[in-house]
């Protein structure tokens, strides 16, 4: 018997909802970046940065997890600004991190993202002693890498 959306949907919040409260728990471990950030039944969970509307995320779905920095500020022109001012120091962010991060500018888009992301089936409950590891890694990572540019592009675009 094939299980009507409302069940599909269930099933998805409450495998989201029990993968954010494990992601919660490793990050706490590691960092303060995610400590007022409580699990949520959707795709992603996230945290501001230094600079408004620029979030320190973390995502999830069938195929993959990842840690992201998402520039969203709803002005696309900025968001683009600002990419492309993280983008210039893309060698420093990228040495600083420790590997090379996925760069999306998202041109047909208004927001941008830059990643650290792996391939794996967050679904599959045996998945995440891999894939938790990995995004909460990544995070900490991030946020060391990203602050320091970010407060300097704050200063420097007068935001």
């Amino acid at each position: 018997m094939a299980l009507n959306s409302d069940a599909v949907r269930q099933i998805r919040q409450k495998h989201y909802f029990d993968f954010w409260t494990e992601v919660l728990k490793a990050i706490r471990i590691k960092s303060l970046l995610f400590d007022k950030i409580a699990p949520r039944h959707n795709h992603w969970i996230g945290t501001s940065s230094n600079l408004n509307r620029v979030q320190f995320n973390f995502g999830a779905a069938q195929s993959f997890g990842r840690a992201e920095i998402y520039i969203d500020r709803r002005n696309r022109s900025e968001n683009k600004q600002i990419f492309d001012a993280l983008y210039a120091n893309r060698s420093y962010i990228e040495t600083s991190c420790g590997y090379e991060l996925t760069w999306e500018r998202l041109d047909n888009r208004c927001a941008c993202r830059i990643k650290s992301e792996m391939r794996i089936n967050s679904f599959e409950r045996e998945n995440w002693l891999i894939l938790i590891p990995f995004m909460t890694e990544a995070m900490v990572r991030l946020e060391s890498s990203f602050q320091g540019p970010l407060e300097e592009i704050a200063v420097d675009l007068g935001l």
